[in-house]
C-alpha cells in the first residue's frame, strides 16, 4: 500500500510541476484574444418508448423514457463540453439502463474528466470501462499522461441467461478505481506504460445475496506497456504486455506455503490483498509489418495466459496462442480492397486440461467495385481479438447475451437506369454461429443461415423508393430444434421537401419447425419524422410482430418509439 500512496504522490506532483512550469506561447495568447468572449451550443433529446409482449417470460418494462443533453461552452476559446442521460431504472437485462452525468473541459493538450466517463489505456489493462469520479489527460507534443480516480461502473448486476433476468435490480459491490499512463513519442515512434488498480467495498452491497450469484468482492493490480516503432515508412514494430494480479474474493481463506505461482502474486502483496483466490496472468502480442505499397503484410504472436482478467475489461479471450498473418491490399484505386488474418490457434496453453486443442482462425474483409454497376463484398470471421465483449444478439425473435465465433457472408449489387429513376438488385448470403454464455462458460451453441435476395427502385425525383424481397432463414435453436421461414417483404419510403418523411415494412414469412408445417410469422413496421422550427425535430418509430406457430410458443410484440429533439 506505501508504494501505491508514492506512486500517486509522484504522479501528483508531476502533473502539478509541468503545470507551472508550461507557459502558453505567443501565438496561443494572440488566439485567446480573437476568440469570443462566451458561445454555447448543445442539443436536448426526450424519448418515451413502449414494449408490449404476450410472452410468458416477460424480461422488459412495458415504458421507459430517456432525457438526454449536451452543452459546449466556450470562454474565450476554453471549451467546456457537458453531456447528461437519465433512463428509467428498468429491470431489464439487456439494456442495462442507468443515469450518466459527465464533464469533460478541453483547452488545448489539458483535459478534465469529471463524473462519469471513460478512458482508453490498454486493451489488456483498462479499457473503455465507465468510471465515476475525475480524471485528467495532458498531451503537449510527444508527452502523454493520462490519470483517474473514480468508482467503476457497478451499479448492476446482469446475468447473462433469461432466467436469472428477475435479478437485475441486485446491486453490486462499489468499485474504487485508480488508474494512470505515462508516455512519449509521436505516432510513429512511441512507448506508453499503463498502470491499474481496483478495489471492492465488502461492506456496500449485501454480501449473502451476491454470493448466491457467484460474485464475491475483489481486489485488481495491473501494470503494461505498448511500443510501437516505424523503420523508414516500409517496417513497423507493435508490442503490447500486460500483467495482471487479482483477487477474485477479499474473504477466501489463507493462501497455502505451496500455492502456484505464490512467489509471483506476492510480489503485488504490499499493495494487493493476497490470499487462496490470487492468481497472477500475462498476455502480449507482438506485430511485425512490411509496407510494400499497395500492399502490407504483418505476422502476429498472441498469447493470453487462462484466467487473464482485470475489472478494466469487460470480456477478454484467455487461455490462448494465436500465430496469425494479416494481409491488407488497395488496388486499381481504391475499386478493390482486401482486408484479411489468418493464422492457428492453440488452447490449454498451461495445461490446466487433459487435451490440448487447436483449430485454424481467420477473418476477411473484401469490397470490390468491379463496375460503376456491379459490386462485390464479403466477409468472414471465425474468432475474436482481446477487445472483443459479449454483445447482445438478435436471433430471430429472441433476444440473447452472446458472442459471435463463427460468421460469413456476402453480397452482391447491380444497379441499372439512371441516376433519377435507379434500380438496383441485390444477393446476400449470411451464416453464424452464436456461442451463449454464462459468466464466460459456455452453456448452448445456435447457429444461423440467411438467404436474401431484394429489389429496390429510387426515384429521385419525386424522392420515393420502394422494394420487395424474398428470403429464407435456417435456425438451430438451444434445443436442437430447426427452424426454417420462407417470406416476402416490402417497403415504402417517401420524402417531402427536407422537413417530412416517412416509411412502412412489411413481411410474411411460412414456419416449419422440425420438418413439420407450423403456422407464420408476420410483421410491420412504421417510422416517420419531421423538422418543426426552432430547429426542433420529431421521430416515431413502431414495430408490430405476431408469430401463429404451435409447436414452438406462439406470442406477439409491439414496440415503439417517439422522440423529440432540440438543437441551438
Amino acid at each position: 500500500m506505501n508504494q501505491l500512496l508514492v506512486m500517486k504522490k509522484y504522479l501528483i506532483i508531476s502533473i502539478l510541476s509541468f503545470c507551472c512550469i508550461t507557459n502558453l506561447n505567443a501565438q496561443d495568447v494572440v488566439e485567446m484574444y480573437k476568440a469570443k468572449l462566451f458561445s454555447m451550443s448543445g442539443y436536448l433529446s426526450l424519448s418515451g418508448n413502449t414494449f408490449l409482449t404476450t410472452k410468458e417470460n416477460k424480461v422488459r418494462s412495458p415504458f421507459g423514457y430517456n432525457i438526454a443533453g449536451g452543452i459546449n461552452i466556450n470562454l474565450k476559446g476554453f471549451n467546456i463540453p457537458f453531456n447528461f442521460i437519465y433512463s428509467d431504472q428498468q429491470k431489464n437485462y439487456s439494456t442495462r439502463t442507468f443515469s450518466r452525468l459527465g464533464l469533460s473541459p478541453q483547452y488545448k493538450w489539458i483535459k478534465l474528466h469529471i463524473g462519469r466517463r471513460s478512458m482508453n489505456f490498454s486493451p489488456y489493462i483498462y479499457s473503455g470501462t465507465t468510471f465515476n469520479g475525475v480524471g485528467i489527460e495532458l498531451t503537449p507534443g510527444k508527452f502523454n499522461l493520462s490519470v483517474f480516480r473514480g468508482n467503476l461502473d457497478q451499479s448492476f448486476f446482469a446475468s447473462t441467461i433469461l432466467e436469472d433476468a428477475e435479478n437485475a435490480e441486485l446491486n453490486n459491490f462499489k468499485r474504487s478505481a485508480f488508474g494512470a499512463r505515462l508516455g512519449f513519442g509521436s505516432a510513429s515512434s512511441r512507448l506508453d506504460l499503463y498502470a491499474f488498480k481496483a478495489t471492492d467495498d465488502p461492506l456496500s452491497a449485501n454480501i449473502d445475496s451476491l454470493s448466491l450469484e457467484g460474485i464475491t468482492p475483489g481486489e485488481n493490480v495491473a501494470v503494461g506497456l505498448s511500443y510501437k516503432q516505424n523503420f523508414f515508412n516500409k517496417m513497423t514494430l507493435d508490442l503490447n504486455i500486460g500483467t495482471s494480479a487479482l483477487t477474485s474474493s477479499l474473504n477466501a481463506r489463507p493462501v497455502s506455503i505451496d500455492s502456484t505461482d505464490l512467489e509471483i502474486v506476492n510480489r503485488f502483496s504490499s499493495i494487493l490483498q493476497v490470499n487462496s483466490s490470487s492468481r497472477y496472468a500475462v498476455a502480449y502480442d507482438a506485430r511485425i509489418g512490411f509496407n510494400l505499397s499497395p500492399i502490407n503484410i504483418g505476422f502476429t504472436y498472441q498469447h493470453i495466459d487462462p484466467f487473464y482478467s482485470t475489472f478494466g475489461i469487460n470480456f477478454i479471450n484467455s487461455d490462448l496462442d494465436n500465430y496469425l498473418v494479416d494481409l491488407r491490399m488497395n488496388l486499381f484505386r481504391g475499386r478493390f480492397a482486401l482486408n484479411s488474418s489468418f493464422g492457428r490457434q492453440f488452447n490449454n496453453t498451461k495445461d490446466y486440461l487433459v487435451f490440448k486443442d487447436s483449430r485454424n482462425i481467420g477473418s476477411l474483409n473484401l469490397n470490390w467495385k468491379v463496375s460503376d454497376k456491379f459490386s462485390i463484398a464479403g466477409n468472414y470471421n471465425n474468432f475474436s481479438q482481446s477487445s472483443a465483449r459479449v454483445q447482445e444478439v438478435q436471433i430471430l425473435d429472441s433476444i440473447q447475451i452472446a458472442s459471435v465465433n463463427h460468421s460469413l457472408g456476402s453480397n452482391l449489387s447491380y444497379r441499372l437506369g439512371s441516376k433519377e429513376n435507379r434500380h438496383t438488385l441485390s444477393m446476400s448470403i449470411m451464416y453464424s454461429v452464436f456461442d451463449t454464455r454464462d459468466r464466460e462458460v459456455l452453456i448452448a451453441q445456435t447457429n444461423t443461415k440467411s438467404y436474401n435476395l431484394n429489389w429496390k427502385q429510387t426515384r429521385k425525383q419525386s424522392k420515393l423508393t420502394y422494394g420487395l424481397g424474398l428470403s429464407r432463414t435456417n435456425f438451430t435453436s438451444q434445443s436442437k430444434q430447426v427452424v426454417q421461414r420462407l417470406g416476402a417483404n416490402a417497403r415504402l419510403s417517401k420524402r417531402f421537401g427536407n422537413s417530412f418523411r416517412f416509411g412502412i415494412t412489411g413481411n410474411y414469412k411460412v414456419n416449419s419447425t422440425d420438418n413439420q408445417s407450423d403456422g407464420n410469422v408476420f410483421g410491420f413496421g412504421f417510422n416517420t419524422g419531421f423538422k418543426m422550427p426552432a430547429n426542433t425535430s420529431f421521430s416515431l418509430t413502431t414495430r408490430y410482430m405476431r408469430r401463429n406457430t404451435s409447436i414452438i410458443t406462439p406470442f406477439s410484440d409491439l414496440s415503439g418509439r417517439a422522440q423529440i429533439r432540440k438543437q441551438f
